[in-house]
């Protein structure tokens, strides 16, 4: 992808359809398994990924999903066309959820990506970060701003003004919410928001428990039976 070999595992559970398990920011590809047994449930096979500058893909700069989001393309185009997958869904944790939105409303997303399953989506970056600041008592000035310069120069995009708050309403494909009220970087008013500002088929699963990108642990049966609720109203893998 964009002359970066990237590197995966698929998981071949004898399904026709597959989901890409997309992790957050400095995560490799080991903690996509433990999202993956309610897909395998739903008879999907899986693909867990290292997105680019982690693990044993190529890259030096992360573009917290604005760049990354090809790579998404470009590991549904192997599934599809290479592997015989029907349908692949998207499965994004924080950034993994912005990279996949950013995947979906690219003008080149092909039909057979079919939707996406988000945690702990943030509006912009630059939101989440200050928020990362406050919890761990630093001053946001004038560091907010520098690092997000820093990021501009380095990476090549602007995390400030460009965000899945400014990419949202372009989605037209079916998208489930997952969001615990005890996000504290990804505050659930800014969930909230993102959810009212998205026309496509949407649903938000709230859940009481849990720190931002660790629901799963703290309801492990209702959170597998979403993403099951989520396979079967799309008609991917068993219930198609």
């Amino acid at each position: 992808s964009e002359g970066l070999h990237l590197c995966g595992e698929f998981f071949d559970f004898g399904g026709k359809d597959a989901v890409i398990i997309i992790a957050g920011r400095t995560e490799s590809l080991l903690y996509g398994y433990y999202f993956a047994e309610a897909y395998r449930k739903s008879g999907l096979n899986v693909l867990v990924i290292d997105n680019r500058s982690h693990g044993n893909s190529d890259g030096r700069v992360n573009s917290l999903g604005q760049k990354e989001y090809k790579d998404i393309l470009a590991w549904g185009k192997m599934l599809h066309e290479e592997l015989g997958m029907r349908k692949v869904v998207l499965h994004g944790i924080c950034i993994g959820s912005a990279t996949a939105l950013f995947a979906l409303t690219d003008a080149q997303a092909p039909d057979y990506m079919v939707g996406m399953v988000a945690e702990g989506m943030y509006t912009t970056f630059h939101d989440t970060f200050v928020n990362h600041m406050l919890v761990d008592h630093h001053p946001t000035f004038p560091f907010v701003m520098l690092v997000m310069m820093y990021i501009r120069l380095v990476s090549g995009v602007d995390v400030v003004k460009d965000g899945p708050i400014y990419r949202i309403d372009k989605l037209e494909r079916p998208i489930l919410f997952l969001h615990s009220k005890e996000d504290v970087f990804s505050l659930p008013n800014k969930a909230e928001e993102l959810y009212n500002k998205c026309r496509a088929p949407k649903k938000i699963e709230w859940f009481e428990h849990g720190a931002h990108s660790r629901i799963r642990p703290n309801n492990m049966e209702r959170y597998d039976g979403c993403l099951e609720a989520f396979c079967e109203e799309n008609k991917l893998g068993k219930y198609s």
